[in-house]
């Protein structure tokens, strides 16, 4: 029988998570009600603690729901205190700003037009007052301006904006992901609005770890002059991954190897294995536990004190560390509480952490590699080594894998189908390449030896790169169209924890509702099918400077876009590929807005505008500025203006035109002027800067 009693940070945890998402759900629940019943909750909890302790008295039931009370209320007030947007001074309480100081408290990250960084704020100038304010703003600084360096002190001139919800359906929320890091503005900061008055250190150890993490990568630059190989050994050993081209991420991903590119637990884990190795014999030796604690304490935190303090690496050093400390202890204790342990400390300090895909990833990875790994490993048996090792790295990718699987379709909607092989092939050379890099950095300063390890590396980086070229050539590498709503993925999660109690404990209502749930999956996707089979829709997106429109009737897709946009392949697919894998539109045919071809899309077209009738609605597609005069003895339902090519609405033919389309490829303040005059006419406009993409379901 299963006993909750050796798991005492599993439920303490538990408890957490359930006050943090009580607050997500309801963040309007007053702060004196939330303390008010923490603040019973824990007297009650003591009153009935020395009860028990004089009476001898066994009260678990209500000492557990008081535990939960008091745990999840602290988890909501932990959650209300890390939001910044509570507090009073923030610049969000405040009215239009017209400058603002602040500290650079970011790496500075170079991006292909601009330098990115977030910027604390200090004081605000709003309504002509100079007063204290709080809160981040992400800022983007032009190339030929001086750059912001981490630590410097800034007078920005300007209103820093909200950070606008994505414009496109199902696109990537990227408000979501930078309000989890409390930032809830963002600024375009154009040459001359802004002024290093002041250059500090910042936090001093931060600081320093961005400059160890610079050291070490120049040290790779030098030793690695390949590209791809050195954008691979920087993204492997110091989780840099601007040098990642798309054509590289998109071979990794489809070798189910992106884990290798993100600093996190397993890289950890590397280092822990040569930790032991190296120095593991010490423990039988008197106090060799703390010996060996010690060391294994500042090689960890010096690795992630050389990876920037990355988050991902933070969290998995913090759970090695307890690891380390309990045994020096004496202290016997369950993996999974130390993962309690681990989880409920970094949730204290920042809840938002829930949330994070690294975090739900690396945890739920590792709790499955903790519990299913033993059990595959016991499926089979070698005696020979290198086939027992080979065997246990398989046990743990199949184990880190199922753990995921469910998480990785919800977020990514994708699947490595070689994921095994790959990782067999993949993994022992990404250790290789980890001790290496590791080993280039120790020994760097050594001549010769230094530009041994580097050809080396080099070379074996370009065989890893090509495995997963190799993989993502294989067809079928990876199963495109798997997209989880959020209700299938914590069916999918109960599914999976009572197949394995199933395993576990056989029993006949267990297998019962097993069956009713994959009968509830099974049902919802076929009706998603059937719903999506009979769809038709003209949709013009939201890209930034360019053109773009969907015409789709059943799956069939025809995507049209600007010469230029047609070739940024990464673009579309940041932009769109979450909503076509929604509306499983899987074959795409693109052509640009010039060449159409009219068996796809009847359609008469020339350099100044475009005609095309769908399902009797009839478009007209301007491209150029032309006299819309000679359209004045047509009706068309909708005029899509592209490229500036609409300048005044003086002789505009109303009655020509419906409703009135305003594409991203316009100048946003044109769009605005334009939109506002057409509404002034009684002229139904939509405005997709303002408005965002403009769909049109039959």
């Amino acid at each position: 029988m299963f006993r909750w009693t050796p798991y005492v940070f599993i439920r303490f945890t538990i408890f957490l998570l359930a006050g943090i998402l009580l607050y997500r759900a309801f963040p309007g629940i007053h702060l004196l009600v939330v303390v008010s019943v923490f603040s019973v909750s824990f007297v009650g909890y003591l009153v009935l603690w020395l009860i028990q302790q004089r009476r001898k008295v066994r009260m678990s039931l209500w000492f557990g729901l008081l535990a939960f009370i008091v745990t999840s209320a602290f988890g909501w007030l932990c959650t209300y205190e890390q939001t910044d947007t509570n507090h009073p001074n923030h610049i969000s309480h405040l009215s239009e700003v017209t400058y603002y100081t602040g500290k650079v408290v970011a790496e500075v990250q170079s991006k292909a037009k601009n330098y990115r960084t977030v910027v604390e704020i200090e004081q605000v100038v709003s309504d002509k007052k100079l007063i204290p304010a709080t809160g981040k703003v992400l800022i983007y600084t032009p190339k030929d301006a001086p750059v912001p360096l981490y630590g410097d002190k800034l007078i920005i001139y300007g209103t820093p904006l909200p950070v606008q919800p994505p414009p496109n359906p199902d696109e990537f929320d990227y408000k979501k992901y930078l309000a989890l890091q409390q930032i809830y503005y963002q600024q375009f900061v154009k040459k001359g609005k802004f002024l290093v008055y002041e250059h500090t250190e910042g936090n001093a150890v931060i600081s320093a770890s961005l400059r160890g993490r610079a050291w070490a990568d120049q040290i790779f630059r030098k030793y690695i002059t390949a590209e791809n190989e050195y954008a691979i050994i920087s993204g492997l050993v110091l989780g840099l991954r601007s040098g990642l081209d798309d054509e590289l991420k998109g071979a990794y991903a489809a070798a189910g190897a992106m884990h290798i590119l993100a600093v996190s637990g397993a890289h950890v884990i590397v280092i822990f294995e040569l930790i032991l190795l190296v120095v593991g014999r010490i423990k039988k030796v008197r106090y060799g536990n703390w010996f060996f604690a010690v060391v294994a304490l500042l090689l960890l935190w010096f690795y992630a004190f050389i990876t920037g303090l990355s988050a991902s690496v933070l969290r998995s050093v913090v759970m090695f560390s307890l690891v380390v400390l309990g045994e020096a202890l004496r202290r016997e204790g369950t993996l999974f509480n130390t993962l309690g342990f681990s989880a409920f400390i970094l949730l204290c300090y920042d809840p938002y952490l829930l949330q994070d895909v690294g975090f739900q990833l690396s945890y739920l990875a590792v709790a499955g590699i903790i519990y299913l790994y033993p059990r595959i490993y016991a499926w089979a048996e070698f005696e020979t080594t290198w086939l027992d090792k080979l065997w246990k790295l398989v046990c743990g990718s199949i184990a880190a894998q199922i753990a995921v699987l469910p998480l990785s379709l919800f977020y990514f909607h994708q699947f490595p189908t070689y994921f095994l092989i790959a990782n067999l092939l993949m993994i022992p050379l990404s250790g290789v390449l980890l001790y290496g890099g590791l080993a280039l950095l120790a020994v760097a300063w050594i001549p010769y030896v230094s530009d041994a390890i580097g050809f080396l590396l080099k070379w074996l980086t370009w065989l890893m790169n090509q495995i997963a070229f190799w993989t993502e050539h294989i067809p079928g590498a990876l199963m495109h169209g798997s997209y989880l709503e959020l209700w299938e993925l914590g069916v999918m999660y109960i599914l999976l924890f009572l197949v394995l109690w199933f395993l576990y404990i056989p029993k006949l209502r267990v297998w019962s509702v097993i069956c009713v749930l994959m009968l509830c999956l099974i049902t919802s996707q076929l009706y998603n099918n059937i719903n999506y089979a009979k769809q038709h829709f003209v949709a013009v997106y939201v890209i930034p400077g360019h053109s773009a429109l969907d015409v789709v009737d059943h799956h069939q897709h025809v995507f049209v876009a600007d010469s230029a946009l047609s070739q940024n392949k990464s673009q579309i697919s940041y932009h769109l590929q979450n909503h076509w894998t929604r509306r499983q539109i899987l074959d795409v045919r693109s052509m640009i807005f010039s060449n159409v071809d009219s068996t796809l899309l009847a359609i008469h077209q020339n350099k100044q505008f475009s005609l095309f009738t769908w399902h009797g609605k009839r478009f007209c597609i301007l491209h150029q500025p032309v006299n819309l005069q000679l359209f004045q003895k047509q009706k068309f339902d909708y005029l899509i203006i592209q490229n500036n090519s609409l300048k005044n609405i003086k002789k505009f033919p109303a009655q020509s035109f419906t409703t009135v389309i305003l594409d991203a490829s316009n100048r946003y303040y044109l769009s605005k002027r334009l939109s506002n005059e057409l509404r002034m006419q009684k002229i139904i406009c939509h405005n997709v800067h303002e408005q965002g993409a403009f769909t049109l379901t039959l």
